[in-house]
Formats: structure tokens, C-alpha cells, sequence
């Protein structure tokens, strides 16, 4: 393999650009008007908030076993169980849906 040396760099300093006046006065102009945001629907935005769960040996049992249950991804060979978090969060969007339904609240 070759060994090449840095390249040399020149000691020159770079010339400035040369910028009118109007121009200049426009950059400013672009600058200090800066920008806008993008203002989100109050819908739109969805908060997560970390609750702690506390659960029985047997319930965390319960759980490994039905998400080792699950059928596997069609695309891949080895079966990969769905994270217990997520069976969480799934089990608990699955109950707020029944009890919605049972007591008549809509969205």
C-alpha cells in the first residue's frame, strides 16, 4: 500500500466576496424575519406519559406464555414474541376499546 504525503495546504487567505448594498440589506432582511413554525392541530398531538406497573409473578408469567403464543411474522423464519411492553400497551388499548363500547363513550 502506498503512503502519500498530506497535501499541502496554501497559505493564502480567500478573498472576500464583494456585496453590494442592496444586497446585503435583502440577506439581513431574510435573517431577521427568520421563520415560522408549524402550528399542530391540538388532535394531531399525542402525549406519552410513563406510568409504573406493578404485577404478580404469575400474571408476568401469563403474559410470556401468550406472547410466545403468538403466530410468527410470515417473513421471517425464527419466531420473534411480541415485547412485553408492547402486549402492554396492547392489552390496554384493546380494554379501553371494550369498556368505550360497553358504556356508549365515543371517542
Amino acid at each position: 500500500m502506498a503512503i502519500s504525503p498530506a497535501p499541502k495546504q496554501k497559505n493564502e487567505p480567500s478573498k472576500p466576496v464583494q456585496i453590494d448594498a442592496k444586497t446585503e440589506r435583502q440577506i439581513k432582511e431574510v435573517i431577521n424575519r427568520g421563520g415560522s413554525t408549524k402550528q399542530a392541530d391540538a388532535e394531531s398531538i399525542q402525549l406519552a406519559k410513563l406510568v409504573n406497573v406493578s404485577l404478580t409473578i404469575e400474571e408476568i408469567e401469563a403474559i410470556a406464555e401468550l406472547r410466545q403464543c403468538r403466530p410468527r411474522d410470515g417473513r421471517s423464519k425464527k419466531k420473534v414474541p411480541v415485547s412485553q411492553h408492547a402486549w402492554l400497551v396492547e392489552a390496554a388499548q384493546e380494554k379501553i376499546e371494550r369498556e368505550r363500547k360497553k358504556y356508549g363513550i365515543s371517542k
